[in-house]
């Protein structure tokens, strides 16, 4: 199940407005919309190249070290992905090196290069995939090449480059008539995702009750696979839910930790099991969710208490009598054993019997 409250925001695309230019943190604070300004580093501030011109030719002035005001100013609107979620009271980190994956490939506009998962281990299948990346690289973008490309053919992968081209192209045409700050894709909504990946000749129909999530899966169909678009329906008003009609029961579980649990499932058409299984976690401040906060608490419990520093030599333990057997007063030199003592004097300046 995905709420709203807690969808993630890593791999949203915005076009967002820049607020503040910080030359002396190389930095600046982009408003996307979000609760707080997120934060643009400088070696992520260089521009996309459009899409009809290569990267060489475009930042061959950019790739020398440039200052953040020479890239950014006061209320420019920008294009940019966020790179890391928002932690605390920090907000998230964007850059404007945009990547759209695919079912097999992950598109970077304004890119040049070519490049294979480290996922995949067998050389041979590795060159066949970077041979027919470069084939089919389109003039403006890089390729990498996803671990479920392995085994594909030519086709599959040319049909996921012109998808992506697709959604990159209307990425940027929903950038120029919404004005700044505005959401312009999602890549972590579960429709998206689950279309992106499955969505292929083999479903035999796809089934939504809510007409925003019929919308945006037809939007999808027509990107991703246009020839799919008669399998999908939506149910007619005051039909049962779908997970109702078909058996689906969501009743809660006692589930604690470390345990297992396999549930059985009977729902036609479809018969299998699903096993859960839950892991220990590092226990985090409640009220702020940061690691690094955790992490200081614990080592100043753990820390052991600061020695006295009055005494410049090392620590004495003081015990009945050793004022007579040849210590001083705290702080001073040991004196010097008694006229008469019998036996040498040790390192402490104790005599030994």
């Amino acid at each position: 199940m995905e709420r709203d409250a807690h969808q993630r925001v890593v791999g949203n695309i915005y076009k967002g407005r820049v607020e503040n230019v910080l030359p002396g943190m190389q930095a600046a604070f982009v408003n996307i919309g979000l609760d707080r300004n997120a934060y643009l580093y400088v070696a992520d501030a260089y521009p996309v190249p459009e899409e009809d011109e290569e990267e060489p030719e475009v930042r061959q002035l950019v790739r020398r070290r440039r200052s953040i005001g020479e890239l950014l100013r006061p209320g420019q609107e920008v294009i940019v992905q966020v790179a890391k979620e928002p932690v605390g009271t920090k907000g998230a980190r964007v850059t404007r090196t945009i990547t759209l994956p695919g079912r097999y490939l992950v598109l970077v506009p304004g890119g040049s290069h070519v490049a294979v998962s480290q996922r995949l281990t067998d050389e041979r299948e590795r060159e066949r995939l970077r041979a027919l990346a470069r084939e089919i690289r389109p003039r403006g973008a890089g390729l990498i090449v996803r671990t479920a490309a392995e085994g594909r053919s030519a086709e599959d992968l040319e049909a996921d480059v012109a998808a992506l081209r697709r959604l990159w192209t209307r990425i940027r045409q929903r950038a120029r008539r919404t004005p700044a700050p505005a959401l312009l894709h999602s890549d972590q909504d579960v429709v998206y995702r689950v279309l992106r990946d499955a969505l292929s000749p083999d479903v035999v129909a796809i089934r939504t009750d809510a007409p925003r999530e019929h919308a945006r899966a037809l939007e999808l169909v027509r990107l991703f696979a246009p020839e799919l678009e008669g399998r999908l329906s939506l149910e007619a008003p005051g039909s049962p839910p779908l997970f109702e009609a078909r058996g689906v029961d969501w009743t809660p579980i006692p589930f604690h930790v470390g345990s297992s649990l396999r549930l059985d499932l009977h729902a036609a058409p479809l018969e299998g099991q699903i096993v859960l299984r839950t892991i220990e976690r590092s226990p985090m401040p409640a009220e702020t969710g940061k690691r690094d906060e955790y992490d200081r608490r614990s080592r100043r419990a753990t820390r052991s208490p600061p020695t006295s520093t009055a005494t410049t030599g090392p620590t004495r333990r003081s015990t009945p009598g050793s004022a007579a057997a040849g210590f001083g007063p705290r702080g001073s030199a040991p004196r010097t054993a008694p006229r008469g003592a019998r036996g040498p004097v040790d390192h402490r300046g104790a005599t030994r019997r």
